[in-house]
């Protein structure tokens, strides 16, 4: 029984009864277990939350296992290849290797890096920045570095909503934001396909949006979506950390935003919203 005033009361009966031993009726007690009670849910939230951390040990080192052995096998054969049989290699030829162990040591310390980023996040280590931004050429930037990287194996394409120019905001994290849902867009669609990214301004918030035309994220694991280390179950053989979308929400969160996923027919499209202050 809830009291008024937050305390806690469980209520029992006994019988009174007769000298023959029949029941005339029956007087009730009343014990406060209010100190008992948060005791269990205290426990109750502890047993939670080491479960959630032994989940989230699992998945790290299931994450780990596949995504640090791929480079770091890279990185040792061809290291291996150069020390047996350099000599024999053409220059051309010991180039490519050399930049096959360039490109894993470059994988290994970019997921390093998303570890460091998501610990400092939760460790309230991140403080914004805000600085006078002008959004679309932030965003045009953004997606130049995009394309450069992705050598225009996709369409990006921006669009632009409204009285878009300068806001008060951390071009930084906006940046950081932005280049994991792009980076995450061009990597899970097929070659060829549209990315778009639309940017809306009004009075009261900016937002923008990146959709693709690509695999999609299956209902079942929507949950689960922005948790560290995970993946969706329909990524296959593709490649990542299940970090980028944890980091896009700690950041979003920072800057006062939010981070949806929108419904979208095919692929995927994320919308981040942070209100104008």
């Amino acid at each position: 029984m809830l009291l008024a005033d937050g305390r806690i009361l469980d209520r029992f009966s006994a019988p009174i009864r007769e000298v023959g031993g029949e029941i005339l009726g029956r007087v009730w007690y009343y014990r406060d277990i209010t100190e008992r009670r948060q005791l269990e849910n205290e426990i109750l939230k502890s047993l939670n939350s080491e479960k959630e951390l032994s989940e989230m040990k699992s998945r790290f080192i299931a994450v780990a296992a596949h995504e640090f052995r791929t480079p770091l096998t890279a990185v040792a054969g061809s290291a291996e290849l150069l020390l047996d049989m350099g000599e024999r290699f053409s220059s051309s030829k010991r180039r490519e290797i050399l930049n096959r162990i360039l490109a894993g040591s470059h994988r290994l310390t970019a997921i390093m890096d998303d570890v460091l980023e998501l610990s400092k996040a939760d460790a309230g280590k991140i403080v914004p920045v805000k600085t006078p931004t002008h959004l679309p050429v932030l965003f045009q930037d953004i997606i130049d570095e995009i394309n450069a990287g992705d050598k225009t194996r996709h369409k990006v394409q921006l669009a632009i909503d409204g009285e878009c120019s300068v806001v008060s905001t951390d071009p930084k994290m906006i940046r950081h934001i932005a280049s994991n849902l792009l980076s995450n867009a061009v990597h899970y669609s097929p070659e060829g396909s549209s990315v778009k990214v639309r940017l809306h301004c009004n009075e009261v918030e900016y937002w923008f949006e990146v959709s693709d035309q690509g695999v999609g994220i299956p209902e079942s694991d929507r949950k689960e979506l922005f948790e560290p280390f995970f993946r969706a179950s329909n990524v296959g053989m593709v490649s990542g950390s299940g970090l980028g979308l944890s980091i896009v929400k700690k950041y979003t969160e920072l800057l006062g935003g939010q981070v949806v996923l929108m419904p979208s027919q095919i692929g995927t499209c994320f919308r981040v919203a942070v209100l104008v202050k």
